[in-house]
């Protein structure tokens, strides 16, 4: 909600927080309801899709699992489509004060008449996601290093002190990674609710009128 206030604004003044929680207020429900609704309708389809793959590589004794390669190449789009819709159903509810059905309508209008761009993004959010995650998760590996060597044999003397170095260090490292993964978050959210305030508007190309003109009878030429 603050990135839609903040795309609004007229003036150069900062949002304050109590600004962005007052607008935020009347939509706290319809959030709640909304996420529980995904999170079963999720939970849902993950079983109907896990149930048939199972059973295929039950059947053929694990050869089924060679049919996920090519499966993959649909499911990794098809997955980063669902995960516009749903984030399209929020940002829209937000935007335009909708309810709950209104808001997947309008969702699914955008999402399916912007289906490239939207794609696109998804594809380059994918990518920054995925090695912020690995920055983030690095320090967290050569946190334990120190333990692990010391465990294996290596620094026996300093065993205590390795260990505790290792402990102190996960810490530190965990409360860091879980301020970049909120970080992350919120920039996606920005990033894909300004990509569908700007593209839900976007007039459609006039392409009745161009194979109306082009398809004008030749005596009237």
């Amino acid at each position: 909600r603050g990135t839609i206030l903040a795309d609004e604004k007229q003036d150069s003044a900062p949002l304050q927080f109590k600004q962005v929680f007052a607008s935020l207020k009347p939509y706290y429900w319809r959030l709640l309801l909304l996420r529980a609704l995904l999170t079963v309708a999720g939970t849902l389809t993950a079983a109907l899709l896990m149930l048939p793959l199972i059973l295929l590589i039950i059947s053929t004794f694990g050869l089924g699992l060679l049919c996920l390669v090519p499966l993959s190449i649909v499911l990794i789009p098809l997955g980063w489509l669902l995960q516009t819709f749903f984030n399209n159903i929020a940002i829209a509810m937000l935007d335009e004060n909708l309810g709950i059905m209104a808001a997947i309508e309008r969702a699914w209008q955008v999402t399916t008449a912007n289906l490239g761009p939207m794609l696109a993004i998804s594809a380059v959010l994918g990518l920054i996601n995925l090695v912020s995650t690995l920055l983030l998760m690095a320090p967290l590996f050569l946190a334990v290093l120190p333990a692990l060597l010391a465990l294996l044999g290596r620094w026996q003397a300093l065993q205590g002190a390795a260990i505790a170095v290792s402990v102190i260090s996960f810490i530190l490292c965990t409360v860091l990674a879980i301020f970049g993964s909120a970080l992350l978050s919120a920039y996606n959210f920005i990033v894909r609710t300004l990509a569908f305030r700007a593209l839900k508007d976007k007039p459609a190309e006039p392409a009745a009128e161009t194979l109306a003109t082009g398809t004008e009878p030749i005596g009237e030429a």
